[in-house]
C-alpha cells in the first residue's frame, strides 16, 4: 500500500513539471516579436519632384543707332543744304584758322552723333581763297594730303582720288569737282571730301566714320550748294 502512495506522488510531480515547461515554453514565443512586411514609420520618403515653370521669353533690347531715325534739312550760312538724322546734334558757327590739310579756312557747321555710335562728328568748312584752274584745282588737293600726312604722322590711305566713282558729290552744283580721302593713323579713321564748287572749296572732314558709315553717306548724298551769287563773266 506504501509503495502505491510513492508511485502516485513521483506521478503528479513529473505531470507538474511537464505543465510548468508548458507553460514556460508560451510565454517565451510570445514574447519573440512578429516581423512586419510594413516599412518602418523611420524609414525616409521619396521626395517627389515639382514639374519646372515654363522660361520666360528672352527679349533682345534694339539699340537706338539701328532704329531709322527721320532726318532734319539745316540750311547753313553760306547757302549749303544739308540734311542729318534727327538724333545728331548740330553746331553752326564762324571760325577760321589753319587746319589740319594747311589752309586757313572757316568752319560754318559741325555734326555730333549720339554717344552710342561713337561720337562720328561732321564738320564744314570754307576756305575763303578761291582756286582757279583744273591744274590748280588737283594741286589743292595733293598739297592738302601732304599736310594732312604731316600734321597726323604716317597714314595708310585706303582711298586716294581726284574725280571718279566714289561717294557723289553735292546734287545740286555747278562746275563742282570731287576729291575723296580716307585713311587711317594714330588719331583713327577719318574721311575727307574737298569740292571745288566754281573756285570756293568746301572741305568735309569726317572723324571716327566707322560706327556711322551709313550715316555719313546719307549726309554727303543730301549735300545741296547753290550756284554762285556772281555769274561767270563771258
Amino acid at each position: 500500500m506504501k509503495n502505491n502512495s510513492n508511485l502516485f506522488l513521483i506521478s503528479g510531480c513529473m505531470i507538474l513539471i511537464l505543465v510548468c515547461a508548458i507553460i514556460s515554453v508560451g510565454c517565451t514565443s510570445n514574447a519573440t516579436p512578429v516581423k512586419s512586411d510594413s516599412p518602418s514609420a523611420s524609414t525616409s520618403a521619396v521626395p517627389v519632384s515639382t514639374p519646372l515653370a515654363p522660361a520666360a521669353p528672352i527679349t533682345t533690347n534694339t539699340p537706338v543707332s539701328t532704329i531709322n531715325i527721320p532726318l532734319t534739312t539745316a540750311s547753313l550760312s553760306n547757302g549749303m543744304i544739308i540734311s542729318y538724322p534727327a538724333n545728331w546734334e548740330k553746331q553752326e558757327l564762324s571760325e577760321t584758322s589753319l587746319r589740319e590739310y594747311g589752309r586757313v579756312t572757316t568752319n560754318i557747321a559741325n555734326f555730333f552723333s549720339p554717344s552710342e555710335t561713337g561720337y562720328t562728328t561732321l564738320s564744314i568748312d570754307v576756305d575763303p581763297q578761291a582756286v582757279v584752274g583744273e591744274d590748280e584745282s588737283d594741286r589743292y588737293f595733293n598739297l592738302a594730303t601732304v599736310e594732312i600726312q604731316k600734321s597726323l604722322g604716317t597714314i595708310d590711305i585706303t582711298r586716294h582720288q581726284q574725280q571718279g566713282p566714289g561717294y557723289k558729290g553735292p546734287s545740286e552744283c555747278q562746275d563742282c569737282k570731287v576729291y575723296n580721302l580716307e585713311f587711317n593713323s594714330k588719331v583713327g579713321a577719318r574721311w575727307y571730301q574737298f569740292i571745288n564748287a566754281d573756285g570756293t572749296f568746301i572741305v568735309i572732314t569726317m572723324k571716327n566714320p566707322i560706327s556711322s558709315h551709313t550715316d555719313l553717306i546719307e549726309m554727303l548724298s543730301s549735300i545741296k550748294i547753290p550756284p554762285p551769287l556772281k555769274q561767270k563773266q563771258r
